[in-house]
């Protein structure tokens, strides 16, 4: 399995898996959450994190084929 740091190029492929993990995680458990909060916010929050040399995205290619 290929891990890497992410690029722009993988942005929607990271926003997609913080979607899910939100959907599964935060907004299933805790009926307080923004349920929609990835939809409205999570591009943009993903984009950040891929722009800040402080923090760590890492993506796997996909294997579709």
């Amino acid at each position: 399995m290929d891990i890497r740091p992410a690029t722009a190029d993988d942005l929607d492929g990271v926003v997609a898996s913080s979607a899910a993990l939100f959907a599964e995680d935060a907004a299933a458990r805790d009926k307080l959450r923004n349920a929609d909060w990835p939809a409205a916010y999570g591009a943009q929050w993903c984009s950040d994190l891929l722009a800040d040399p402080q923090a760590l995205v890492l993506a796997r290619p996909s294997t579709a084929g």
